[in-house]
């Protein structure tokens, strides 16, 4: 019985830190609304997908509908933990343009990076570490937990 105890006091052990460990991608995983700028009111949903963490539109308006996105469209993917920046992940985000019909002409995924300005707000940067080319950054505040 004393072998017993101390095997089960070590499993007990691994167990409960194993469980108390949270991995750092679920810190992106949530509800966002996007704020601040010409598509404020959007809403997009991040969630782990098999090995990977993505995310979907929920809700679209302004500027996003006039670019052709909608609810359901893939926005976000490929979402991993930076290895180089503590508070930022990487990705690729879904970019459209319309013709003159506004008609969705183009769609094409760009690099970006998604970084953390408090828990509950991230914003959209491009690998240079800038806006790409935005007028404004692309803020995102969490609408749940």
């Amino acid at each position: 019985m004393s072998k017993i105890q101390p095997l089960l006091m070590i499993f007990l052990l691994a167990f409960i830190g194993l469980s108390g460990c949270k991995n750092y991608n679920d810190k992106i995983i949530g509800t966002w609304e996007r704020f601040d700028d010409e598509s404020s009111g959007s809403v997009i949903k991040v969630e782990k997908v098999g090995e990977n963490l993505e995310g979907k539109l929920q809700h679209v308006s302004g500027n996003l509908v006039e670019l052709g996105f909608e609810a359901g469209d893939l926005k976000w993917k490929e979402i991993a933990a930076d290895t180089k920046e503590q508070k930022r992940y990487i990705g690729k985000d879904l970019i459209k343009a319309v013709d003159q019909n506004n008609k969705v002409s183009q769609t094409e995924y760009v690099d970006m990076y998604i970084e953390f300005l408090s828990n509950d707000i991230v914003q959209i940067l491009d690998p240079s570490g800038v806006q790409g080319g935005m007028s404004k950054p692309q803020k995102w505040r969490r609408i749940d937990l």
